[in-house]
């Protein structure tokens, strides 16, 4: 079966839409994907250690879309703006406060 992008994928009763190939994805460097016009519809795909991850380019600390110009580091991503750091397998903040809040993890 040959998917292109864009295309609808059906697995184990879940919908999924095709919005990049994994070859093109690059080690430790955020691909920007936009779902929609708004921000909040901005995805950034990862490729670390040979897994794919996807988060919300949207970084919590400033609601700031620059998740995919962050740093990759030991599972981790660092906003560029103000150096907050989330986990990849999560979207969970790893930088050490009580105020920060989590980034969305997507599916």
């Amino acid at each position: 079966m040959s998917v292109k992008i864009g295309d609808r994928i059906y697995e184990n009763g879940k919908e999924f839409i095709a919005v990049e190939f994994a070859s093109n994805l690059t080690e430790n460097k955020g691909t920007l994907i936009r779902l929609g016009e708004e921000i909040e519809k901005q995805v950034v795909l990862f490729r670390h250690q040979g897994k794919l991850f996807c988060l919300s380019n949207i970084c919590p600390h400033r609601h700031q879309p620059s998740i995919y110009r962050g740093f990759v580091e030991n599972g981790c991503v660092t906003c560029p703006e103000h150096f907050w750091t989330y986990r990849l397998d999560t979207g969970r903040i790893s930088t050490k406060s009580k105020e920060l809040k989590n980034s969305k993890h997507t599916r």
